[in-house]
């Protein structure tokens, strides 16, 4: 394995996000209800999710910036904030997504 990653957690956490891949599967804004019948989404995962859902997008956008930096800063790899940036990142990418269609479908 590569140096640069430094554990295959990590490599794979890279792999993921860069992949557009949440959890092993691929996300779309109705992927954390499947997980959640599988049983593969924590209660604290779908609280956090719902919280910044209806948030607006420039809120999520500045928690997102802001725990990414944190996470750079520290250097650590800390479970809960890759789970909190992912979901966030889940958050900005759906909704950037719905807007660009709703412009689409309006030309």
């Amino acid at each position: 394995m590569c140096d640069v990653f430094g554990n295959e957690e990590t490599m794979q956490a890279y792999v993921e996000e860069m992949g557009g891949v949440l959890g092993g599967i691929l996300c779309d804004l109705n992927c954390l209800c499947g997980k959640k019948e599988s049983g593969e989404c924590s209660k604290k995962e779908l609280d956090y999710y719902s919280k910044f859902e209806a948030a607006p997008l420039a809120e999520v956008d500045s928690r997102l910036k802001l725990l990414s930096a944190s996470q750079a800063k520290s250097g650590k790899t800390d479970k809960w904030m890759s789970e909190r940036i992912a979901l966030l990142k889940l958050v900005s990418k759906t909704r950037t997504t719905a807007a660009a269609a709703e412009a689409k479908q309006e030309l």
